[in-house]
């Protein structure tokens, strides 16, 4: 592919094909990366017109080094190995903070509320998981786990046919959201150590064990993910009012 602009006229050769500059419209709505454009526009609008102070930047290309374990006198031959520049880096580093600046002006006073509201699928769960298509099969093994012939870890390991196999059947911690949300509402009701009932799921008989279920706090980590949560879905509706004016 061959882009040339500058002095010149537009010129875009791909392959064997010459697209003019008039062609780019039609081209991106029909490859549908015209939302992804949109949206990357967008977003450079929003945090270029955000103000970072140089020693707030400077603390922040510390605070980086710090927690990736990186000494600052080694970050430009780190650099350098990743062809990235001083400079491209810094920039980086600059607009991950403008953008967390907005995120923190815009969004700072919903973000606990949007937490109590996710909070039933943010909260962390381990359990155990056997499954497979053999529903009858299913229900001997649930009846040996019941009068303590076998583990669930054995069984598990020899007939669980998911890649909880390889795990002996433990899965998590992971947010409630991750599991299918049939199995999300049974872990989020049944009691530490116990042992499921079989049941249907898709093309599966599962015997279920919660083994932990942790509440998630406020803290500073959710506070982050909510606000970035937050930020995502209004540039969404953003890149959507843009697009609804075509």
């Amino acid at each position: 592919m061959t882009l040339t602009s500058s002095q010149k006229p537009f010129r875009l050769l791909v392959g064997d094909r010459e697209v003019q500059e008039s062609d780019l419209a039609a081209l991106l709505q029909k490859h549908q990366l015209l939302p992804e454009l949109v949206k990357r526009m967008r977003f450079a609008q929003v945090i270029e017109g955000i103000e970072v102070q140089p020693d707030v930047l400077e603390q922040e290309c510390q605070a980086w080094c710090k927690q990736n374990g990186i000494a600052p006198q080694q970050l430009p031959q780190l650099l350098a190995q990743q062809q990235i520049s001083l400079e491209q880096w810094m920039s980086s580093v600059e607009n991950r903070l403008r953008l967390r600046l907005f995120q923190e002006r815009e969004f700072s006073h919903r973000a606990e509320n949007r937490f109590l509201k996710r909070k039933s699928q943010l909260d962390l769960v381990t359990y155990s998981l056997l499954r497979h298509s053999d529903g009858h099969l299913i229900q001997e093994l649930y009846q040996q786990l019941l009068h303590g012939e076998a583990t669930f870890e054995d069984l598990a390991t020899q007939f669980s046919q998911g890649h909880e196999a390889k795990t002996a059947g433990k899965l998590g911690p992971v947010p409630l959201s991750q599991p299918h949300p049939a199995l999300a509402e049974v872990l989020r009701t049944a009691q530490p150590g116990q042992i499921l009932p079989p049941r249907n799921l898709e093309s599966y008989w599962l015997i279920i064990r919660l083994d932990q279920l942790q509440p998630v706090a406020f803290n500073e980590t959710i506070r982050r993910q909510m606000l970035q949560e937050l930020f995502d879905e209004w540039l969404g509706a953003e890149v959507q009012q843009t697009l609804n004016t075509l």
